[in-house]
Order: C-alpha cells, then sequence, then structure tokens
C-alpha cells in the first residue's frame, strides 16, 4: 500500500499514526513530571508541618558563643536599649571546642587559632526585618566597605560605634527539640527521588515548569572522549598518515 494511501486509511479508521503516537508519549511523560513535581512538593510540605517532639532528656552537641552586656553597661540607665540593639543583631557561633579554636597551617605545621567573632554588620535591605527605633539606629554609623565576593564592588553597611559594651559568652549547646519524622513520607519521596535519578529526568522536569534546565554551576564543558584518548581510539599509523598528508 502507498504511503498516502496508508495515512489516508489511518485518518478515515481513527489509527494513531507514528508522529501522533510519539506526541502522545512525549505529552504522558510531561504529564507524569508535573504530577511528579506537585507530589514531591506536598510530601515535603507534609513533612515539614508535622512540627517537634520534645527531646527527653535534652543531649549536648558541642558549644554555643554570643554577645551579652557587660555588667557595668547592664546597671546603666540605658541598658534597656542595648539590650535590645543585641537582642536584634546577635549572631550566635558554635563549635566542638569550647575554647573555640581551629586548625590552621603555618609554616608547615599544623597549629590551634582562634575563632575571630565580631558584632555582625547590618545590610540595609535587613533594617524591614530588624525593626530599628530612631534612638537605636543613632548607636549605628553608615560606612562603605569592600565585598570580597564580588570584583570591585562596594556596599554600604551599618556598624555599631560601641563593641566594648559587649562582651562573648559561651554555654553549653543543648538540643531539646528533635524534629518529627513520618516513614511513609521519606519512602515516598525516595521512590520519586529514585525514579527521577535513575532516568535521568530532573533537568526535564525543571525545564517543563520553568523553561529552562538547572544545571549545576561548576559544568564546564568538556571535550569529547575520543579526543582526549586519541590513541585509544585511533591507531597509531593512522594517526601518523593523516599527520603526514597534513
Amino acid at each position: 500500500m502507498h504511503t498516502r494511501e496508508r495515512e489516508f486509511y489511518a485518518s478515515c479508521s481513527r489509527l494513531k499514526t507514528e508522529r501522533t503516537k510519539k506526541r502522545l508519549q512525549k505529552k504522558d511523560l510531561e504529564k507524569k513530571l508535573i504530577y511528579v513535581y506537585k507530589e514531591l512538593k506536598r510530601i515535603r510540605r507534609e513533612h515539614n508541618n508535622l512540627g517537634y517532639a520534645d527531646l527527653v532528656p535534652p543531649i549536648q552537641k558541642g558549644w554555643k558563643r554570643f554577645f551579652v552586656l557587660r555588667e557595668d553597661v547592664a546597671r546603666t540607665s540605658d541598658a534597656i536599649i542595648f539590650q535590645q540593639i543585641i537582642d536584634k543583631i546577635n549572631v550566635p557561633a558554635y563549635s566542638h571546642r569550647k575554647d573555640f579554636k581551629k586548625r590552621k597551617k603555618q609554616k608547615g605545621k599544623k597549629v590551634y587559632v582562634d575563632c575571630v567573632q565580631q558584632l555582625p554588620v547590618i545590610e540595609l535591605y535587613q533594617l524591614r526585618t530588624l525593626k530599628l527605633t530612631e534612638k537605636e539606629r543613632t548607636y549605628f554609623n553608615l560606612e562603605r566597605r569592600y565585598d570580597p565576593k564580588h570584583w570591585h564592588l562596594f556596599r554600604q553597611v551599618l556598624v555599631f560605634k560601641e563593641p566594648w559594651r559587649f562582651v562573648l559568652k559561651v554555654i553549653p549547646n543543648m538540643i531539646t527539640h528533635v524534629k518529627i519524622i513520618d516513614p511513609a513520607l521519606m519512602k515516598a519521596e525516595q521512590e520519586y527521588e529514585n525514579y527521577l535519578i535513575k532516568n535521568n529526568l530532573r533537568n526535564k522536569m525543571y525545564k517543563i515548569l520553568d523553561g529552562y534546565a538547572k544545571y549545576n554551576s561548576n559544568w564546564k564543558k568538556q571535550d569529547k572522549m575520543k579526543y582526549k584518548s586519541l590513541f585509544k581510539t585511533e591507531s597509531v599509523s593512522k594517526i601518523e598518515m593523516e599527520i603526514k598528508n597534513y
């Protein structure tokens, strides 16, 4: 039967052509990936909403260091203002050592040095969330500082004028709550993740949903294997002949 006659017969008899079958298979795969994405989102949302449970007895995991008011400053009339400031900008640091030292290589030897912890600076976009009052802002200076993460870029930050009013305090880092885990939700999430990984469909799923694939930023285009291992794919005599002809 001629090709045109076969296509005409297929259209009249409601049979699916090869092109229609491929298009339907592609559409089914896209629908399935959208369903997988929604299910993963639902499972993770339910898992996050399970909350935390009390850990009895609490356990210690390392040490915690943060800034507190000095004793003499705490007895002044402005102690309430400084306490409100440190409550808003304080960022604790954690370490497995009580002395907060880390290993560093100096002159071929590994020595322990102190971990420097300073009062954090305030970015301008953080003012809305910190909600500093007008009186609290008077204790900060606006400075321009070099940003080492971006080349030739200076950023404006707020720096506390009198850091001597605070001292560091070290306490045990106690874990009193633990996240509730549902084995059924974890199993369902792992099944969907295995489906995406084994079939290499994660980038395709992101491309369907967002319009582009989220490739790894560290990925670099590499040469083909036949150019990497030239002597494994081509014989030495053939390479010599190509060089002579060139």
